[in-house]
C-alpha cells in the first residue's frame, strides 16, 4: 500500500513538487495500481486471505495500538491510538481486507467502498505525475492481476518508467537493512 501512497501524492501534489518540495524522482514497488481490482484479487485467493493477511492484519493491529502512530485524515493529523477508541470494535473483528476497506472507508467519510477505491486508486492520478516515477511490479505477483497494470498510463506520460520482472513474486522492501548489497538486489 505504501506505493499507492506515493503515487497518489505524486498524482494529487504534481504541482507543489515541482515548486516546493526536494523530491526529485521516485520509486513504486508492487504499487497495486487499482484498489478494487487487488481487493477482488486477494478476496478470491485463499492462501492469501487466510495466511498473508491474517499476518499482516495482526500487525495492522499493532500499530494501530501505538500511540506514537499517526495518519493524515483530510487535512487533520490525528493519532491512530485515539483513532482505534472509536472503532476499536471493528478493528478488533476485522477478518478480511473488504472488512478493513469498510473501516477505512468510515473513517475517510466515503459514502461507499467505490469512492473510496476510485479516490484512493493510484491509477486516476497517474496522468498529473510530473517527476520521474520508476514502478516495479512482478507478473507472477499474487496480491494483484498482471493485466491489470496500466501500461497505457506508461506510455502517456514521459515521468513514468515500468519494470517488470518475470519471475518474481510481490516485492516487498527488506525489513532490515543490515549485510544488504544494493547491487544484490538490483
Amino acid at each position: 500500500m505504501g506505493a499507492n501512497l506515493v503515487m497518489n501524492y505524486l498524482g494529487q501534489r504534481s504541482m507543489k513538487i515541482n515548486t516546493k518540495t526536494r523530491i526529485r524522482a521516485a520509486v513504486a514497488i508492487s504499487p497495486p495500481y487499482d484498489l478494487k481490482s487487488t481487493c477482488e484479487v486477494v478476496t478470491n485467493n485463499w492462501f492469501i486471505r487466510k495466511g498473508i493477511l491474517v499476518a499482516a492484519g495482526q500487525t495492522f493491529k499493532r500499530q494501530l495500538a501505538s500511540e506514537r502512530t499517526h495518519i493524515h485524515l483530510r487535512n487533520q493529523s490525528i493519532s491512530l491510538g485515539t483513532l482505534i477508541v472509536n472503532k476499536i470494535d471493528e478493528m478488533r473483528n476485522f477478518k478480511t481486507i473488504h472488512d478493513l476497506d469498510e473501516i477505512m472507508r468510515k473513517t475517510h467519510n466515503y459514502a461507499t467502498l467505490e469512492e473510496y477505491y476510485k479516490e484512493m486508486s493510484a491509477i486516476n492520478y497517474m496522468q498529473h505525475i510530473t517527476i520521474p516515477l520508476l514502478s516495479v511490479n512482478s507478473l507472477l505477483d499474487p496480491l494483484m492481476d498482471s493485466s491489470k497494470i496500466p501500461r497505457e498510463r506508461f506510455e502517456e506520460n514521459q515521468n513514468l518508467f515500468l519494470i517488470t520482472l518475470l519471475e518474481a513474486e510481490h516485492i516487498t522492501y527488506p525489513h532490515t537493512c543490515a549485510n544488504i548489497n544494493v547491487r544484490d538486489i538490483a
